[in-house]
């Protein structure tokens, strides 16, 4: 075991960034994705506001997609995508679980076309305005605010859109399409 390396801080960084990249290198992870076939890294490591993480890191030969500040040069990039997941081993299993909920969140807002558009135009998350050309069928929640959790005012499970662009998801048994 040693010391989580770090890297120098840079302005806005109120505590030194973990050195993914110098881990990365330490681990030979060009060996390990490239060749073995490996997709995901995991790093157990302290936290509490000593040195900076990210919950997943994403590098890609087709961009980061992540929960990071997508910084091109903190991972290496291969020809094939890898994530890394960075777990505080101060913390229980559902924190280790919320790690990859976010990345799967992130990866779906860019498939959903959330990264390009400004929050602004998210009114009601989850779940979008039929006037947005993002997420119309996007009703299944968020990670810490699920669609069928007690208590939410957003629009039911149940509910069903036919847009004016085709889409239309599909609905429970006997729940007929809502027009918007």
């Amino acid at each position: 075991m040693q010391p989580l390396p770090t890297r120098p801080k840079r302005p806005g960084d109120g505590v030194p960034m973990t050195d993914y990249a110098g881990i990365m290198a330490e681990i030979d992870i060009r060996t390990w994705v490239e060749q073995k076939g490996v997709k995901e890294v995991w790093l157990f490591a302290y936290h509490g506001g000593v040195v900076g993480l990210w919950e997943s890191n994403m590098s890609s030969p087709h961009g980061d997609v992540s929960n990071s500040d997508r910084d091109p040069a903190d991972l290496p990039v291969l020809s094939r995508t890898y994530t890394v997941y960075h777990y505080n081993y101060q913390r229980d299993v559902g924190e280790a679980v919320e790690n990859h909920a976010h990345q799967i969140e992130h990866l779906l807002n860019y498939v959903d076309g959330r990264d390009v558009t400004p929050p602004e135009k998210w009114p009601d998350l989850p779940g979008q305005t039929p006037d947005q050309l993002v997420a119309l069928h996007g009703r299944l929640g968020l990670y810490r605010e699920q669609q069928n959790q007690p208590g939410r005012t957003v629009r039911p499970l149940t509910e069903c859109l036919k847009s004016s662009m085709g889409i239309l998801p599909m609905c429970p048994t006997g729940v007929s399409p809502v027009e918007r």
